[in-house]
């Protein structure tokens, strides 16, 4: 997904971003407004990694977002679940799960 249509959908994607990025409080995601420069500052400032690191995992989320199909799980549409949802996501029991950068191996994380 394009970074446009992230802003232009900011509204419905921002709660996969408070998710996946668990120490942004939830005025910061809204006063991050789609910006991916604003998003940058806000992961560097709260998880104290550099600009280039926090734009890695940037990248690896929003590459992320274009991965996910609509899905069907036992005829209830999760579409909307999986699309605000950064890999590594498992379903389970129609629960979307995933881990937030804290969790993903070094590596994972940019550094």
């Amino acid at each position: 997904m394009n970074w446009d249509r992230i802003e232009e959908n900011w509204e419905q994607i921002k709660g996969g971003v408070k998710r996946y990025w668990g120490k942004l409080t939830d005025d910061q995601v809204d006063l991050i407004a789609g910006k991916r420069d604003h998003l940058a500052g806000r992961i560097h400032e709260a998880y104290g990694i550099t600009l280039e690191a926090a734009d890695r995992q940037i990248s690896t989320w929003q590459a992320n977002q274009s991965e996910w199909k609509m899905k069907t799980l036992h005829g209830t549409a999760v579409a909307e679940a999986i699309a605000q949802c950064a890999s590594p996501c498992r379903v389970i029991d129609r629960r979307i799960e995933q881990p937030g950068p804290a969790q993903l191996p070094s590596e994972r994380r940019g550094r």
